[in-house]
């Protein structure tokens, strides 16, 4: 929710969707790994049924080996999926002109058979109007972003 009030970060805005209660675990500046580390006691705390998982923007920012943030993402969603908790994964992208959502993202969802979304945050970081700086969405970015993931959760669970 970096960039915008948290009752207008996209947790809050999709819990406010769905009508579920939705937990903002995420922590500002965190690399993957730190992420990786920190999931066993996020888990143990919570015990969510979906796990929406947007990580590496930051390795990205770092220019860590996309191999390495790739094996990462997958050993998170592994351990996830162990728990018997269903993840969705949100592709983050790369800075630069282009904004290429890495496809590591898209072969990790593909290989743990889990939904992916590849497409929101590239529409929302190449729009000024819905971004509140370089990498951040704004509250009008994360209203769009909560929509779009609350529809993927739509579907996933209609598919059950």
């Amino acid at each position: 929710g970096t960039g915008a009030e948290k009752r207008n970060s996209y947790p809050s805005r999709l819990g406010v969707i769905t009508g579920s209660k939705d937990i903002n675990a995420g922590v500002p500046g965190e690399t993957i790994a730190e992420g990786l580390l920190r999931l066993p006691d996020v888990i143990q705390k919570f015990r969510p049924q979906l796990v929406l998982l947007c990580e590496g923007g930051n390795d990205l920012l770092r220019r860590r080996e996309k191999d390495l943030i790739a094996l990462d993402l997958d050993e998170m969603v592994k351990y996830i999926r162990a728990q018997g908790i269903d993840v969705v994964i949100i592709g983050v992208p790369s800075p630069g002109l282009t904004m290429s959502v890495p496809e590591f993202y898209r072969n990790v969802a593909i290989e743990n058979d889990v939904p992916y979304e590849g497409k929101i945050l590239k529409k929302i970081l190449s729009d000024p109007d819905l971004k509140s700086d370089y990498i951040h969405p704004n509250s009008k970015g994360y209203l769009l972003m909560a929509e779009k993931l609350a529809e993927l959760i739509e579907r996933v669970q209609g598919k059950r």
